[in-house]
């Protein structure tokens, strides 16, 4: 890929904030594991009181939303504020955003802000929709157009993500530019290994580029080696519906009940495949209902309309199925 990796400061910038709310949750223990690194440190037993607002950290956050409100010489607020303001954000929103991403407050407006915002709209994606992705990623503000953002879409177009769907992908999932190139590759090389071409690949990640974020060893993997051991396709599951592997495996061992069940059916295992919307039912009040439902009327349907149908139109369908067996 073309580019390069991100600089000191524009890690720095993006880092900062979910490093101070990690010391403000684990205090000082942060601090050990970062000091100890690769020995992970012993944390003590020992039953401590809960220690207030860390000052150090509280300033920083501090400094930087009254730093939004300054006003120059003349009465105006910081141009990129302002900015902001004119298009349709309120002081209130940049101060949330700025109390998650103090670094915010410090971006310029013909640096940063100006060329993000036109970034996004040449993509095609309305302006109350770069609002709105300006508070969910902050972060994308601060990264280079032609040095991080462009060379990313290049990489990610070569997949097969097309220049047509970037406005869903980047509204849906603003963080996916801004990910590094090795934690892409890193998913990538997941989704080859499971046996995927570079256009499905392309594909997965316009439906949900979500699946870059997921840790490897936490999630895909884990994933993974579940539905392995139900004999389910990975390779079609994850083409079929990747966003199943952003599951913690709690979740997915919460399926069992459900794919047991699914077993006494009879249908064949190809129908998941078809429709793995299946698991995000409910067993009691949903799955098993409808299953009775359908045997008592002496009829079958596919498993998509079986579960998806609102319960009006599944209503139908049996009437229909009914009719369809009694002529």
């Amino acid at each position: 890929m073309a580019g390069r990796e991100l600089t000191t400061l524009e890690i720095r910038d993006a880092l900062s904030p979910y490093l101070e709310a990690l010391r403000e949750e684990h205090g000082n223990f942060i601090v050990d594991v970062v000091e100890k690194f690769p020995n992970p440190p012993v944390k003590d037993k020992t039953v401590l009181p809960v220690s207030g607002p860390n000052p150090t950290i509280d300033s920083k956050k501090l400094k930087a939303m009254s730093r939004v409100n300054e006003m120059d010489q003349t009465g105006k607020l910081r141009p990129h504020i302002h900015y902001l303001i004119e298009l349709g954000m309120d002081l209130e929103q940049i101060m949330g955003i700025t109390r998650r991403c103090p670094a915010f407050a410090y971006l310029s407006l013909e640096g940063n802000i100006k060329p993000i915002f036109e970034f996004l709209l040449d993509l095609g994606i309305p302006k109350s929709d770069i609002l709105t992705i300006i508070s969910k990623s902050p972060q994308l503000c601060g990264l280079s157009l032609s040095e991080n953002l462009i060379p990313t879409m290049t990489f990610l177009e070569d997949l097969g993500v097309g220049k047509k769907p970037w406005a869903k992908v980047t509204h849906r999932s603003p963080s996916l530019l801004t990910f590094s190139k090795q934690k892409m590759k890193t998913t990538i090389e997941f989704l080859y290994e499971m046996g995927l071409s570079a256009e499905s690949i392309g594909k997965i990640l316009t439906r949900c580029p979500s699946i870059v974020s997921h840790s490897l060893e936490n999630k895909l993997r884990p994933t993974t080696k579940y539905f392995q051991s139900l004999g389910v396709d990975v390779s079609a599951l994850l083409h079929r519906c990747p966003q199943t592997f952003g599951l913690s495996l709690e979740a997915c061992l919460g399926m069992i009940p459900k794919w047991e069940f699914f077993l006494t059916m009879d249908y064949p295992k190809s129908e998941l495949l078809k429709f793995p919307q299946y698991f995000g039912y409910s067993l009691e009040a949903r799955i098993k209902t409808r299953c009775a439902l359908v045997k008592e009327c002496g009829v079958s349907l596919p498993l998509n309309p079986l579960q998806s149908l609102s319960y009006s139109n599944f209503e139908k369908a049996l009437r229909k199925k009914m009719e369809k067996n009694a002529s």
